[in-house]
């Protein structure tokens, strides 16, 4: 794939168990699980460890090293977007693994099991019964998570506590003990602040106490930002147009532009507007001076320093660069986190790189650039007049830095619908193929913005839904078309043919399933890996009941020796099976667990799709009885999300419809909770440092 990743370690070869025993082959620990009339013999030592680590990027080993856009793919956006796609077609008949289940009976002892772990004798079980109890939007539980919290030994614990509360809706409750809570570091007080983001509704008390935060260190900051952003409604608009151009921290002033994406005036979209066009609204913001003024003292120092000269002469350029640069590491929304987090590498401040002494200029063009992105989101969420055109304009801009705002603007054009953007999307998606019209930019077959664009069509083919019903766009068959056509085109790059079958399945036209059905048996699982596996998610996104079979020929195949192409195969497949909701893929998922941890991870998302809850029963003994604090952690986690009290689920919602390219401390914990793959495995494989 075009992405830039590499693979991690090993991938074991497994197989199911009935064929594990035939082959003499030793798993290690197996436990029955019966389901749907089975017997299943499921080993449990993938998910009895912690998450894989990928091996870091290199730094820069130039004295002087220029920080390039890093290529984004679609298959970024799809992982932080999927959460409002991965809906299970409505088949018109009876769920058949639901029937004769007493769901509130379940949910009952589901919410008990995970409250007694709370006191579980590790962090690691403890911690995931929370967040399961906030995502499951166990209410009742409010009073015991705090009794837990005020309790709890381990910073790392009491972070995911305070996580989970805010998702319980206890406006009367929670919030005030929040704000009334004496924190013991000011991560823990943050991530109190940043709660408030899923409270709903968000009280005048609340809204005024947060405030309070807005001009505290950069961290709080941020925070009480984020807080307020996603609560437009109770600020005054104009008090939210005049942070946005004061906010020096391009953080900040991003969240704001988020924020008039869900209210505003006829104004506040010519702001929007201007500012996405790269118009003089952007450079009136004190965001975008400010990386200005850092981005023409950094190019100074490193002017003098490429120039050579006395060592003084050059220990003072470097000191040079290094002042101008803390003035945006001051702004970071970058924590100290407390014992037991996981380090995440920092944002923007270079002084911890070891031994290295030489300096990275164009940091500052990137966030510029993700101001552009942002207010092109919110020019998106608010369509207003003129949007169209905007959006498109942005690609009349060749700059390397202008990429990322043209991926973004390609999606909102694709969900806005208007058939003015249709030229646009089919010559990108088209690239080398459009003929003499073709566009400068994706004359590349390697461009990302075709990727994007592809999907942009997918989208575009959708039925819009208005008051009276669903409605065609006009030339949605020639959306189709496109896709269909650089789908059977093998020549064509691997990612843009994937990105054209998943948008087959984002159409949601299920006219697609006879041909998507015939290209999953012509294609070869030696170079077609990753478009098998997402034929098979696309199936069962337009409805396919029947994609078990294929889901298992692949998962039980010997991996790929390109673990990410394998992992990112296997991962469709499972979700796939879950999605279809149809009874014979429950034992295969239960039996995905033996897959490896990204994958498994998917079993507990799929399991939940397809309304699996005759499994509830075997979860709750492992998680009371497994001798693994990892084990019993995971189940923890899937009995939350096979309860998920809605979706997106909150910590989904800190990605969907948002720059999730934005390097951000705050919100990286969080972002980690809801896409650990994305974020732990995907991102961290960039050839270069990812700022």
């Amino acid at each position: 794939m075009a992405c830039s990743v590499r693979g991690a370690g090993r991938t074991e070869n497994l197989r199911p168990a009935s064929t594990a025993r035939r082959a003499g082959l030793s798993c290690g620990r197996w436990f029955c699980l019966v389901v749907c009339g089975l017997t299943l013999a499921v080993p449990v030592l993938p998910h009895s460890d912690a998450p894989p680590v990928p091996p870091p990027p290199p730094l820069p080993g130039e004295d002087i090293a220029r920080v390039e856009p890093l290529r984004w793919s679609w298959l970024h956006w799809w992982e932080a977007n999927r959460a409002r796609f991965l809906v299970p077609p409505n088949q018109g008949d009876a769920d058949q693994d639901r029937q004769g289940v007493d769901t509130a009976a379940v949910r009952e002892r589901v919410i008990r099991a995970l409250r007694d772990g709370l006191s579980d004798r590790a962090a690691e079980a403890r911690e995931a019964c929370a967040l399961a109890l906030g995502v499951a939007g166990a209410d009742e539980t409010a009073d015991a998570i705090i009794q837990a919290l005020v309790a709890e030994p381990s910073p790392r614990v009491r972070q995911r506590m305070l996580t989970a509360l805010p998702m319980l809706d206890r406006a009367d409750h929670v919030p005030p003990w929040l704000l009334e809570h004496e924190y013991a570091t000011g991560y823990l007080r943050a991530t109190a602040i940043l709660g408030f983001a899923w409270v709903r509704p968000l009280d005048a008390d609340s809204l005024r106490a947060i405030e309070r935060f807005v001009g505290d260190n950069a961290f709080i900051a941020n925070a009480a930002a984020e807080a307020l952003c996603r609560h437009p409604a109770t600020l005054p608009l104009n008090d939210i147009k005049r942070r946005v151009v004061n906010a020096t921290s391009p953080w900040i002033a991003a969240r704001l532009l988020h924020a008039l994406g869900s209210v505003g005036d006829a104004s506040t979209d010519r702001v929007l507007l201007d500012i996405a066009a790269g118009g003089e609204t952007l450079e009136r913001l004190a965001a975008w001076r400010l990386l200005q003024d850092i981005a023409k003292e950094k190019d100074a120092a490193a002017r003098r320093l490429k120039a050579g000269g006395q060592p003084q002469q050059l220990a003072d350029a470097r000191l040079r660069w290094r002042t101008a640069h803390r003035r945006l590491v001051r702004l970071a929304p970058e924590p100290v986190r407390p014992d037991g987090l996981d380090p995440v590498p920092n944002a923007v401040d270079l002084d911890g790189l070891g031994n290295r002494t030489g300096i990275v200029t164009g940091i500052e063009r990137l966030y510029q650039s993700r101001l552009r992105t942002a207010a092109a989101l919110a020019v998106a969420d608010r369509n207003p007049e003129g949007a169209v055109r905007t959006l498109l304009g942005i690609f009349d801009d060749h700059d390397d830095f202008a990429r990322l705002p043209q991926c973004f603007a390609a999606v909102a054009l694709g969900e806005i619908g208007d058939p003015a953007a249709l030229p646009m999307l089919t010559r990108l998606t088209l690239g080398r193929h459009a003929g003499r019209d073709r566009l400068d930019l994706v004359t590349n077959d390697d461009a990302p913005q075709r990727g994007f664009a592809a999907v942009a069509l997918g989208l575009y083919a959708r039925p819009a839904l208005t008051e009276q019903g669903p409605v065609d766009r006009a030339g949605f068959e020639r959306a189709l078309e496109v896709l269909h056509q650089r789908l059977a085109d093998r020549r064509e790059t691997p990612e843009v043919r994937a990105a054209c079958v998943m948008a087959l399945g984002l159409s949601g036209r299920s006219i697609n399933l006879p041909r998507l059905k015939e290209l999953t048996t012509q294609l070869d699982a030696r170079r077609d890996l990753v478009l098998i596996g997402h034929t098979i998610l696309a199936r069962a996104m337009l409805g396919d009941r029947g994609v078990a079979a294929d889901a298992e020929a692949l998962l039980t195949a010997d991996p790929h020796r390109d673990e990410t192409t394998d992992l990112l195969a296997r991962r469709a497949a499972v979700l796939a099976v879950g999605l279809s909701g149809a009874r014979e893929g429950v034992p295969l998922l239960v039996w995905a667990w033996d897959q490896p941890y990204f994958v498994n991870r998917e079993v507990i998302l799929a399991l939940s799709l397809g309304g699996a809850l005759g499994v509830a029963d075997d979860l709750i003994d492992r998680l009371q009885k497994a001798e693994s604090q990892y084990e019993r952690a995971f189940m923890a986690e899937a009995l939350g999300q096979l309860f998920a009290d809605e979706r997106p689920t909150p910590l989904d919602r800190s990605l969907v419809g948002r720059d999730f390219t934005l390097r951000d401390g705050l919100l990286e914990d969080h972002r980690t909770l809801a896409n650990v793959f994305l974020y732990r495995y995907l991102i961290p494989q960039f050839e270069e440092p990812w700022y």
